[in-house]
């Protein structure tokens, strides 16, 4: 593996960032001349989209806060029914009840 210090690291993932807010727009703007499409269209369009992307962004963030908490969640849940379907502790207070007071 090649050693790429963390500098480099941030700046391509800057770059991809940039071609992928960019990107479609300009590229939309490139070929508008081929869609015919009116410019406050092609305005309205470019705006969609990067509000899109804003909206995306922030819906990234919240994800990201929520996924951590909710995994220990399941987990823990799966942990305990786990330890209920094995241990079966109801079925064994039955059985102790049971004996003990069998007189």
């Amino acid at each position: 593996m090649a050693n790429t210090s963390p500098s480099s690291v941030r700046w391509q993932a800057f770059l991809l960032l940039v071609i992928a807010i960019v990107g479609p727009p300009t590229a939309l703007l490139t070929f508008s001349h081929t869609l015919k499409p009116s410019v406050p269209i092609t305005l309205i369009i470019i705006s969609a989209y990067e509000l899109f992307i804003f909206i995306v962004s922030i819906i990234a963030k919240v994800w990201k806060r929520l996924e951590e908490p909710w995994i220990d969640q399941i987990a823990d849940g799966l942990r305990t029914r786990m330890r209920w379907a094995i241990n079966r502790p109801k079925a064994k207070y039955r059985q102790f009840m049971r004996i003990y007071f069998e007189d």
